[in-house]
């Protein structure tokens, strides 16, 4: 398989063709250049001197060449497998495997939109019609509506060449678009658009949750079910461009897994199957679907945050330890150790403190797995499944989240007030957040989906269409968060403090009238004894005086 883009080749002599062998090459170069394409395969009915001529040619211009000896070697095939680069196939139909080449590529799904086909037609100034037998002829084979199969044919002179394009739309008869002329030294004149549907109709899928269909398109229910709302509403637009009418199926689920199978349910499973072309639901870009489903072009940005209303700075910290950092602490436990030991003396009495642990405040830095995994999925599914009115004033409350896509902003904008609208916040859930139009694995429809979507959405029409469907997300208009009055949580550490305080107080209190009532009872036995030995004494001194007088 080639890395660059290849072409295959497959030209024709020039008494067959009726061009010069100069102008064909020429053609084929011109092929090149305008598909920018990078390298060459050709199959050749030409003479080994006119072959050499075109590689040099090709090499001259850094286009390498490839040329198959044989087409009935299915081997040579391998070389137009194209995953992942384009590749421009040029068939010389005067030659008598030409047709078998066309129907095994038709087999192996080659016309697609990687592969570029150029078709040398037979001698003849007219260009191909319905009626021309070539048409018959490829009126079998698989022409999508994305494949790129130009036939060129001798025009009036041996240097005028006609150049037309051929597809099927759907399960139509083949389209063959009108001449254009082109002459050696000229670009190839741009072909014409395939964006004519022709009316066709398109089985498209549609998801419906907790919201009939009845008011799809009623306005005052916008916030029911709002993004398939808005996406219905540009896929019309999309139907009303491209001249298409869709055949509606209805679905509930948007598109997950079903356990232990290879399928998935919802939308995502009608494209899988087939039952459906095109979603009018658009999906997030996810990479499990990558292999069942095919994404268009995106649509519009896609809101499923974590919403919340930013809590006071009491409800998350210890406002009285945030002017100290972790290293103000430790110095001032140091200090306060240090006056300790030197007025242990002096005071008589013992005093322990220690720091208090720094508690650092929630930041709004998206925790996704841990929000999911700690904070969702823990709880019953009855509470962690609710509507966006319970959701909103769970919020109301306080140091609570709720997840939801825009839909809620009309429940915010009716309830909150405006202090609460300056508080609100979002957590960003998805890094992928743009939602996309989903198609059929390999439709033939995603690249003029895709084109029309592209332009929608550069011209204004899916902004428009945005907000005129989605509430907006709730502003704060003069940035103030209104009266709050003091709560009890915001200053209960000082009440812990003074409570520890009081209590500390009391009990120093009863120990001290517990110590003196002790000293004091031991002191008083302790007198009464010098008391009486006191009086003993002046007794005796008094008997002794009495004597020395007598």
């Amino acid at each position: 398989m080639w890395m660059l883009p290849a072409v295959l080749i497959s030209l024709l002599n020039y008494s067959a063709f009726g061009m010069d062998v100069d102008v064909t090459i020429k053609l084929v170069y011109e092929f090149i250049t305008e598909h920018k394409l990078k390298a060459a395969v050709a199959m050749t009915c030409w003479k080994r001197a006119d072959q050499l001529q075109l590689a040099r040619h090709l090499s001259e211009h850094n286009v390498p060449l490839h040329i198959f000896e044989s087409c009935a070697d299915t081997a040579n095939y391998t070389a137009l497998d194209a995953e992942y680069s384009h590749l421009a196939v040029i068939v010389d139909l005067t030659c008598s495997e030409s047709l078998w080449v066309l129907r095994e590529a038709s087999n192996r799904t080659l016309f697609k939109g990687l592969h570029f086909w150029l078709l040398l037609h037979t001698s003849g100034q007219a260009p191909v019609s319905r009626r021309d037998p070539l048409v018959s002829d490829m009126e079998t084979l698989n022409l999508p509506l994305d494949s790129h199969v130009t036939i060129a044919r001798s025009g009036s002179s041996s240097d005028r060449v006609l150049i037309q394009d051929m597809y099927r739309l759907a399960d139509q008869p083949l389209t063959v678009t009108p001449p254009r002329h082109w002459r050696p030294g000229r670009p190839l004149p741009p072909a014409p658009r395939r964006d004519d549907f022709n009316n066709i109709i398109l089985k498209t899928g549609v998801t419906v949750i907790d919201d009939p269909w009845e008011h799809f398109l009623d306005l005052r229910y916008r916030h029911l079910n709002t993004m398939s709302k808005l996406s219905y509403v540009l896929t019309c637009y999309l139907a009303e461009m491209l001249n298409f009418r869709m055949e509606v199926v209805f679905t509930e689920a948007w598109g997950y897994p079903i356990n232990g199978t290879k399928w998935y349910a919802g939308l995502a499973g009608l494209l899988q199957r087939g039952i459906v072309e095109i979603g009018a639901t658009t999906l997030l870009i996810k990479t499990a679907r990558l292999d069942v489903i095919d994404y268009a072009a995106e649509a519009f940005p896609f809101v499923g945050n974590f919403m919340f209303l930013k809590p006071s700075l009491s409800e998350v910290s210890i406002i009285y330890t945030l002017p100290f950092s972790r290293t103000v602490w430790i110095v001032f436990a140091l200090i306060v150790a240090t006056l300790t030991v030197a007025l242990v003396f002096a005071m008589r009495t013992e005093q322990s403190l220690q720091p208090s642990k720094f508690h650092r405040p929630d930041t709004n830095d998206p925790d996704v797995k841990r929000l999911y995994f700690e904070k969702l999925y823990t709880q019953a599914i009855d509470q962690a499944f609710t509507s966006n009115e319970i959701g909103v004033a769970n919020i109301r409350k306080g140091l609570h989240a709720f997840q939801s896509d825009a839909d809620v902003y009309k429940v915010m904008s009716d309830t909150l007030e405006e202090h609460e609208k300056c508080r609100y916040k979002e957590i960003v859930v998805f890094v992928t957040n743009c939602l996309a139009y989903p198609v059929r694995k390999g439709s033939q429809y995603k690249e003029m989906i895709a084109r029309k979507a592209r332009w929608l959405k550069e011209i204004g029409f899916v902004g428009r269409e945005y907000k005129r469907w989605y509430h907006q997300k709730p502003k704060c208009a003069d940035n103030s968060h209104g009266f709050v009055s003091v709560r009890i949580q915001d200053f209960y550490p000082a009440l812990v403090v003074l409570a520890y305080g009081i209590l500390f107080s009391l009990a120093i209190l009863v120990l001290e009238i517990v110590h003196n009532k002790t000293k004091l009872r031991c002191g008083g036995t302790g007198q009464a004894v010098a008391s009486v030995r006191s009086h003993q004494n002046t007794a005796a001194l008094q008997q002794k005086q009495q004597r020395w007088l007598n």
